[in-house]
């Protein structure tokens, strides 16, 4: 019988402490009042420009969407695409909640491919499901913590965990 070698202890320490901090996160976001946007019109702006912009990946994208000033950008000329900067509003975590529930719908999805040099690169693709965003059959929601909340949730030695503010 083959022996499984032991994990040192510092190793599953750190294991231990790792889920611990994941178990309380969860549960110190489960406690924060959240608002529920609608951001539908963005997502149909976004869907739109992934179809426009070919094999870029979420992070170039999304500097579009919301109009940074990036030589890249100016250097391809997609400033001047009627979607540049519409995102303006949306904070860089909002258009990822917006990307993430886009997969969930199977509205966009990942394209992977190797350039010349062997390397793998990543995108953004339109999927089946992005039709019906396109006609509104389908909202794209997020959730945003409310403005001025917080959640502790305290260990034993009432140190909060975590807070969100």
């Amino acid at each position: 019988m083959t022996k499984i070698p032991e994990v040192s202890f510092l190793w599953q320490w750190t294991l231990v402490c790792l889920n611990d901090l994941l178990i309380l996160t969860m549960l110190c976001m489960l406690q924060v009042p959240h608002d529920v946007v609608d951001v539908t019109d963005l997502a149909k702006v976004f869907l739109e420009l992934i179809s426009t912009i070919q094999r870029k990946p979420l992070t170039y994208l999304v500097a579009v969407l919301r109009g940074q000033k990036i030589k890249e950008i100016f250097n391809n000329g997609h400033d001047r695409l009627p979607q540049y900067g519409k995102g303006a509003t949306l904070s860089k975590t909002d258009a990822e909640k917006m990307h993430r529930s886009l997969l969930e719908m199977e509205a966009v999805g990942d394209h992977h491919w190797s350039n010349a040099m062997g390397y793998m690169n990543s995108s953004v693709k339109l999927s089946r499901g992005s039709s019906e965003v396109f006609s509104g059959r389908k909202r794209v929601l997020i959730k945003r913590p409310k403005v001025g909340a917080h959640a502790f949730f305290e260990l034993g030695n009432n140190l909060p965990c975590c807070s969100i503010w």
